[in-house]
């Protein structure tokens, strides 16, 4: 049980050190280049490297609950976009707000 709360404790710091290095970078890139592409070429990067991971995990057979039924595959799907634009929206919100003047600091 201890290993469990030290490994999670160990995964949130490092979620929000990426996070906040991340944040310093967002200000300059959206600055030099705008925040829609900024955010347009952030999302392209991020998807070329999630692809073949989950590809990888696939074929080596790393995945769990993975949908086995077309109405599972919907599910997924549905519940993928959904996700995907909730995110790209507060990632486009976001950009805006650091182009818009509010510092990345606060």
């Amino acid at each position: 049980m201890k290993t469990n709360t030290t490994r999670n404790s160990f995964i949130l710091l490092l979620t929000a050190t990426i996070w906040g290095v991340a944040f310093v970078a967002q200000s300059t890139g959206g600055d030099a280049i705008g925040p829609y592409s900024f955010t347009c070429i952030r999302n392209i990067i991020g998807s070329g490297v999630l692809i073949p991971v989950i590809m990888l995990l696939d074929r080596l057979k790393l995945t769990r609950n993975k949908p086995e039924t077309k109405s599972d595959w919907k599910t997924l799907i549905i519940a993928g976009i959904c996700c995907g634009s909730c995110l790209a929206v507060a990632s486009i919100l976001q950009q805006l707000g650091l182009y818009l003047g509010a510092s990345a600091g606060k």
